[in-house]
């Protein structure tokens, strides 16, 4: 799939070396040895062990797709496609129940719309990351019409369509639909508010309340979410999706553009279909690949200095974030120091606080059957505990009630687990970052960058 000229992101190891054309990046050109076998002894200070074949098999794959024209391709399969560093995490052998999962929150067939759905995030770098909390999707939705405006309400009715589907299928259960802007902010509507087709939105404080009807905030589009609760019986239960969609216009003389007034760029995405992937290796922003890493890199800043300011801070969340800042900026070493902190127990405790998030709220629905799926959470929980006292002895607790527990009793005893998970996961990550130097560093370069890039956006010198 040609796409536009080739364009690569300068760093330190490209700089240092004078490279011809002609002769391929290796692995070393991109962490040389010594470097390597560095990250090799921080990682094992800390616990962490690294894959030495594995790393180097990485930055083979990456070295590789640097030497390739293009940066958007399919995989060796052709059934899926996506940005070469994106589909080189990407495991095959998830596409399966990624499309099964995605098929049931996909955008509905309409006349003149045509979809492309990716997954994204930890669920797409599978190779690396094996225990992911959640499945985030990614949907493109282009839309054919006369006018812009035609084209806002069909996308309305589509995505309206798409939330109130849940409704009729047992399985998949709406959360809320981020959709449309009020007065600058971002609407939230939940399930009665969707299928009522308005929502009340409070402007300021001090005003009351105003109602908002779903084809007014479909004239003024801005982040377009679903979130969903879906049962995968084939997985084995119930698991926390989204769908994040990207939305453009196709007017009558063959010009494209995006209805919120920026077309993503791919760099995470990877498409569960080839045709999904023409799709959006057609829709490429019109920026260069430059501009946009610079503002991907930038959107991704600022999702990691969002968890660094959390309390207690998101460590788990942020390692997430700089691993993606790091593939697409050329901090290799610093990459496979990040990839080896995702299979390890911390990593399974944070996904095992998301699934005993969705226990919490199912106390009140089926206390049995909560109850008993408590206990096979926290029986494959426990080697991953360790010696955490505070997560032993909530996970104890939670073994320990009774048959006849009431949902109450049952819900803070699972709170009581999930603040400790919490804790264990926040203080694994965050001592695993600050050890590798090079780390620590960015998470310090990347708040003074944000807080400068606000600064500047206040007026502020």
């Amino acid at each position: 799939m040609a796409v536009r000229g080739r364009e690569r992101p300068v760093n330190s190891i490209t700089r240092s070396r004078e490279r011809p054309a002609d002769v391929p990046f290796s692995a070393s050109d991109l962490c040389p040895d010594d470097v390597l076998q560095h990250v090799v002894g921080i990682a094992r200070d800390v616990g962490v062990g690294v894959n030495v074949e594995l790393a180097v098999g990485w930055l083979t794959a990456v070295a590789a797709a640097l030497d390739t024209p293009d940066e958007f391709a399919l995989g060796q399969t052709g059934d899926f496609g996506g940005h070469e560093l994106a589909l080189i995490d990407f495991d095959p052998t998830a596409a399966a129940r990624l499309r099964r999962v995605g098929q049931s929150i996909a955008a509905p067939s309409f006349p003149a719309v045509r979809t492309g759905l990716a997954v994204s995030g930890s669920a797409a770098q599978g190779r690396s990351q094996p225990f992911p909390a959640d499945l985030d999707f990614f949907e493109r939705v282009h839309i054919t019409a006369p006018t812009r405006d035609e084209a806002c309400a069909r996308l309305g009715e589509l995505i309206r369509a798409d939330a109130l589907r849940a409704t009729d299928q047992s399985e998949q259960e709406l959360e809320e639909v981020w959709f449309g802007r009020a007065a600058g902010s971002a609407l939230r509507w939940r399930p009665a508010d969707v299928a009522a087709g308005m929502v009340s939105h409070l402007s300021r404080p001090e005003a009351p309340p105003r109602q908002v009807t779903w084809l007014q905030a479909a004239t003024d589009l801005g982040l377009i979410k679903l979130d969903w609760t879906v049962t995968d019986r084939e997985a084995g239960g119930r698991v926390k999706v989204s769908t994040v969609v990207d939305a453009t216009w196709e007017g009558p003389n063959g010009a494209v553009a995006n209805l919120d007034g920026l077309v993503d760029a791919d760099f995470q995405q990877v498409y569960l279909g080839a045709a999904a992937a023409l799709l959006a290796a057609r829709l490429r922003p019109v920026e260069s690949l430059t501009e946009q890493r610079l503002t991907y890199s930038q959107a991704i800043e600022e999702e990691a200095v969002h968890y660094l300011r959390a309390d207690p801070t998101a460590f788990e969340k942020v390692a997430k974030r700089l691993y993606n800042l790091c593939r697409i900026t050329g901090r290799y070493a610093e990459a496979i120091y990040l990839r080896e902190l995702f299979d390890e127990p911390a990593a399974r405790l944070h996904q095992g606080r998301t699934a005993l998030r969705l226990l919490i709220v199912d106390c009140d629905r089926d206390l049995p059957t909560a109850r008993a799926t408590l206990l096979d959470l926290v029986n494959d929980l426990n080697p991953a505990l360790g010696d955490d006292e505070m997560c032993r002895q909530a996970a104890a607790t939670c073994q320990a009630l009774p048959t006849e527990a009431t949902a109450e009793l049952l819900r803070r005893a699972m709170e009581s687990l999930d603040a400790a998970l919490t804790n264990a996961v926040s203080i694994a990550f965050g001592m695993r970052l600050h050890a590798y130097p090079p780390i620590a560093r960015l998470m310090d370069e990347t708040i003074a960058r944000v807080e400068a890039r606000r600064d500047q956006g206040n007026g502020v010198h």
